[in-house]
């Protein structure tokens, strides 16, 4: 179970996703490691917070996340 603190990581993270894919210009391919490239600079919290949260040592939440970035590739959110 994920707490108050973890659910607002999660939800953050994938506010992230969702921010990096409308980011992304090439709008064919979506991956974790995309994602994180393509979070602006300007939001330098959220890259890091990003980084942390998907990386090869954050297992647990990289369980949770790892399927969301297929949920970006709909093409309904191709514009």
């Amino acid at each position: 179970m994920i707490g108050i603190v973890g659910a607002a990581e999660v939800q953050t993270v994938v506010y992230g996703l969702f921010l990096a894919r409308c980011m992304d210009k090439t709008q064919l391919s979506f991956n974790v490691k995309e994602a994180i490239a393509c979070i602006p600079n300007t939001s330098p919290f959220l890259k890091r917070l990003m980084e942390e949260c998907l990386s090869e040592s954050s297992k647990h939440y990289k369980k949770i996340i790892a399927a969301v970035p297929s949920l970006f590739q709909s093409p309904l959110l191709l514009i």
